[in-house]
């Protein structure tokens, strides 16, 4: 009986484990869903209330993803998106946050990260996603950031931070796609 029970928890504990990254986990790139990203973007705002680092929040997006899938079907299109999840999981430092936002997006958190870290940081990837050779034809990304200050007036929401990063990628897309644009998020405010 007490061997049996024991054998139950350890199915149990297995069970809640899978729950687990069911809930939090994109299943196609096994990273990070949106679910999960808020819960590290939540933290780190109780963290930035104490401590007062700058914080970056970047959204990239797959350049002409909808032609690749066009051209090399559905099948391919997943195997690119895996790819490209791992690329930039593998390229980002350890203490960054990255998440499939939705279809071709992912956002990224890079705690303690200024305007100029974060530009660092931002064409790494961009440059690693480009010089993937895994993928049936060359693909880029074009990376939206914004950069937050708590000193410079209290906290920020998620959806303030997400609107200005989502300017930054469009602009980025309308520039030309392949790059970067980084905005202050005070710079924005006004």
């Amino acid at each position: 009986m007490e061997m049996e029970l024991k054998n139950q928890k350890e199915e149990l504990l297995k069970t809640n484990i899978i729950l687990e990254r069911m809930a939090t986990e994109d299943s196609l790139t096994e990273i990070a869903n949106r679910r999960k990203f808020m819960l590290w973007f939540e933290s780190e705002l109780i963290r930035m209330e104490r401590h007062s680092p700058p914080v970056s929040l970047a959204l990239a997006d797959i350049d002409f993803f909808k032609s690749y899938n066009d051209d090399y079907g559905h099948q391919e299109g997943d195997f690119a998106l895996k790819n490209i999840a791992r690329e930039l999981s593998h390229t980002l430092r350890s203490q960054d946050k990255i998440a499939r936002f939705g279809g071709e997006e992912f956002i990224m958190l890079f705690p303690e990260t200024d305007e100029k870290g974060s530009q660092l940081v931002c064409e790494r990837l961009r440059k690693s996603v480009e010089s993937l050779n895994s993928l049936r034809r060359t693909v880029t990304i074009s990376l939206g950031v914004v950069t937050y200050h708590p000193k410079k007036g209290g906290l920020v929401n998620f959806d303030d931070l997400l609107r200005v990063a989502d300017t930054q990628l469009y602009e980025a897309k309308k520039l030309g796609r392949n790059q970067v644009k980084i905005a202050n998020f005070e710079d924005d405010k006004g």
